[in-house]
């Protein structure tokens, strides 16, 4: 499902569009970090960029952190910023 050349050092898996397949988020080190959206249980793939480029991620979370019922993204970052992302509406 990743095609690209970043270097990968973390992967998460969650159901973050509430569709009842999981879905991937990747931890990049010196490129965004990456969502894919499982369209098709598994045979075609959404992409999106989360972050910023630069950030190095070895380690990224999934977890409900505001009780909403949808699951939020954590990334822990070396020498940069930790952040999270609230998953606050349906992403499709």
């Amino acid at each position: 499902f990743d095609t690209s050349k970043s270097n990968s050092y973390a992967i998460a898996v969650g159901d973050l569009d509430l569709d009842s397949d999981e879905d991937i988020i990747i931890g990049n080190v010196g490129e965004p970090n990456t969502v894919f959206l499982n369209d098709e249980k598994g045979m075609a793939w959404t992409q999106i960029e989360l972050g910023k480029e630069g950030a190095d991620t070895y380690d990224i979370m999934v977890v409900d952190l505001n009780g909403d019922g949808r699951l939020d993204i954590m990334e822990s970052n070396s020498d940069e910023l930790n952040h999270y992302y609230f998953n606050l509406k349906k992403i499709k």
